[in-house]
């Protein structure tokens, strides 16, 4: 069922904006989550009490947020991704593994989508310059996806026998291509410990299914570029700036990072709140900052590209350490466990120590899911009493409402970009009141045609959102001037 929502949540919105991508996932994730809520929850774990130590310390922290719609999406979120992973736990043995099948197979669409893009089939699914994206409109989010997955096509093919195991060799084949093809650094760096872990895991019984990701590196490395890089050898190119921190994408991580930890003396209990990162980073943005421009309203992107910082800054030092934590507490467990889920776990642990400081894998729905859910397969738990109904029913009931939340998200965006009218702006805007990027649009297309008195509402608004954007106060201070 899991891995069924996670497929239909990978319909395409094309759109240049992240959230275009990304809100139907979210839908999905929460709406999914909800109804496994209302189904049952477990107790007197380990694992289960930090996972829900870690979402109640990120619902604290969001109370104390400037920007608490922002704040509680994010809240909801990970709530989700708590809610996923207590119940892939909770499956038995027959229930899990038909849930890794049913994900390498939703692995094995996006994969043969994306694919299909690089090779110039499917244009226009993507992001401006952000191909092969397929379904999740990034090539990033696609690599990372992928490489999260990769263990579980790995698993279905050791398992498998006859044609059955030809064909998922086939998919674990494809799913190293493309993340080839991706060019994302991350996923690259990520992918050979994934693949040591499973061999460890494995205790060298996989040692085919290594010579299968060799060969699909191989062969991508082999096939003709269908798409528009600056590169004239793209692949070549990124391989050799895989671990360049001096220029491009790596100087720009490392200086966000550093930057953004100066945000942590001020905000060390509680952080900045979930998502709001993007809301304190003006503050701290250095001189010189290529992930930041002071011009326009949305000087960053939304998201910090490290999870783990985005932990210590967003949440504070007590959920990085409930969360660090719960890491180690599943790392321990699969060292000691001998459950045949094992090595995919464990390799998605792997995967996940790499991407998540380099990019931000767990703060999308997607990266979210799989990570709940292929680790939680992994590390079951035994039979445990259900939490109370009161319990299970407010859980329940606020990712009821993170659903109704993303909804109401969706049909504004539906309206921003389905004609941009001031009417449509206007109905959007109320049923997204805080989204910043609504009042934005509002705001600088009121100002461009004198019509502060229309602006002023939304403008408000807008500076109480993002407090320390230069662009938004050069908005109000448009509108003072102007009659």
């Amino acid at each position: 069922m899991a891995a069924f929502a996670a497929l239909l949540a990978a319909v395409p919105v094309s759109d240049v904006t992240f959230d275009g991508y990304h809100l139907p996932k979210e839908l999905l994730l929460c709406a999914l989550a909800a109804a496994l809520a209302a189904r049952g929850l477990g107790r007197r774990d380990a694992l289960t009490w930090l996972a829900w130590g870690f979402a109640a310390l990120t619902a604290l922290s969001a109370l104390g947020a400037l920007n608490g719609w922002l704040a509680a999406r994010a809240a909801v979120l990970t709530l989700a991704g708590v809610v996923l992973f207590d119940a892939a736990r909770a499956l038995d043995e027959p229930d899990r593994e038909w849930l890794v099948r049913a994900v390498t197979f939703a692995a094995a669409a996006l994969a043969l989508i994306a694919f299909a893009e690089s090779q110039g089939l499917l244009p226009g699914l993507s992001r401006a310059g952000r191909a092969p994206g397929a379904m999740l409109g990034q090539r990033n989010a696609v690599a990372h996806a992928l490489t999260l997955a990769s263990p579980a096509a790995w698993w279905c093919a050791t398992r498998a026998r006859g044609f059955r195991r030809v064909g998922y060799a086939a998919l674990s084949l494809l799913l190293v291509a493309v993340v080839v093809l991706t060019r994302c650094r991350a996923a690259w760096l990520a992918l050979p410990l994934v693949l040591a872990a499973w061999l460890v895991f494995t205790r060298g019984r996989g040692v085919v299914i290594a010579a299968v990701a060799a060969f699909g590196a191989a062969l991508a490395a082999l096939l003709p570029s269908r798409l528009a890089w600056s590169s004239a050898t793209p692949l070549k190119s990124t391989l050799t700036r895989l671990v360049d921190a001096d220029s491009g994408s790596g100087l720009g991580r490392l200086t966000q990072w550093s930057a953004s930890l100066g945000l942590l003396p001020e905000h060390p209990l509680l952080g900045v709140g979930p998502a709001n990162w993007m809301v304190a980073y003006p503050r701290v943005s250095p001189p010189g900052d290529a992930t930041f421009r002071e011009d326009v309203v949305f000087a960053t992107g939304r998201l910090l590209t490290s999870d783990w910082v985005s932990v210590l800054v967003e949440r504070g030092l007590p959920a990085a350490v409930c969360g660090l934590a719960l890491a180690v507490a599943v790392a321990a467990r699969l060292v000691r466990a001998t459950d045949p889920l094992t090595p995919v776990a464990a390799s998605v642990l792997a995967g996940l120590v790499v991407m998540g400081q380099l990019d931000s894998v767990l703060q999308v729905p997607p990266g979210l899911a799989l990570a709940a859910l292929l680790l939680g397969v992994g590390v079951p738990r035994d039979a445990a009493a259900p939490a109370p109904g009161g319990a299970r029913l407010a859980v329940a009931g606020v990712l009821a409402l993170g659903a109704v939340n993303a909804a109401l998200l969706f049909a504004a965006f539906l309206l921003r970009t389905g004609g941009g009218s001031f009417e449509a702006l206007e109905w959007a805007a109320k049923l997204a009141p805080g989204d910043p990027l609504v009042r934005q649009e509002l705001s600088e297309a009121y100002v461009l045609q004198h019509r502060c008195a229309d602006a002023r509402p939304h403008l408000d608004a807008l500076a109480r959102q993002l407090p320390f954007h230069t662009a938004v106060k050069a908005l109000v201070a448009a509108c003072e001037v102007l009659p």
